[in-house]
């Protein structure tokens, strides 16, 4: 009887060891799959995030583009605009188109003026020369004189503007900048005013 009693207390013993070992590697089961589970998700995050920042960084970098896109061919363009002008002045034959060249080297002039001031007060660096296909106009209308020159001129004032009004009312209407999506807004009915009165010369002078 005691042997039976021995042995069945042994079983017992190994019985309770065999259910605790269970219970403890259940548990360490279940402990390394959240460790698992909580560092996938904590890679799943880190991965959002990164993705996050760099879809803003290249927000950002499209947005300085078109900004410093638009500044730098405004403030060659209106340079452009200037200097033609004053060569209208002189090399021109018509009094209209000498009127016209009047009212642009004012307009740009001060429109120039403004767009600097915008640029200063941003640390902006506009350019100081022309761009070359700004020069380019100039450099092959110092060789034109008289009704050769005017012609000319009128119809590259109606193709310039056109192009200037395209690229403003973009600038208007998708430039994150507000100074010069302002500044854009502006200048537009300038431009438009400019475009309205070469179309205008041009069909004069088509008829002459």
């Amino acid at each position: 009887m005691k042997k039976i009693t021995t042995t069945f207390l042994a079983a017992s013993l190994l019985m309770m060891y065999s259910c605790n070992d269970g219970e403890k590697s259940t548990s360490n089961e279940t402990t390394t799959t959240n460790m698992s589970t909580d560092s996938g998700k904590g890679m799943m995050d880190d991965q959002s995030t990164t993705t996050d920042a760099n879809n803003a960084g290249n927000a950002a970098g499209t947005d300085n583009n078109m900004t410093m896109t638009f500044a730098n061919e405004a403030a060659s363009g209106g340079m452009m605009e200037v200097e033609l002008a004053k060569l209208a002045r002189q090399n021109g034959a018509s009094a209209d188109v000498k009127a016209f060249a009047k009212m642009i080297e004012e307009d740009h002039t001060k429109a120039n003026s403004e767009l600097k001031s915008i640029a200063a007060s941003k640390n902006m660096t506009l350019p100081s020369e022309l761009m070359s296909n700004h020069q380019k106009h100039i450099d092959d209308m110092m060789k034109m004189k008289g009704m050769d020159f005017d012609h000319h001129y009128i119809d590259m004032m109606v193709e310039d503007h056109n192009a200037d009004i395209a690229s403003f009312k973009n600038a208007s209407a998708n430039l994150t900048d507000e100074q010069l999506k302002a500044f854009a807004t502006k200048t537009l009915p300038v431009l438009q005013k400019h475009l309205d009165k070469a179309k205008s010369l041009k069909e004069k002078m088509d008829k002459m």
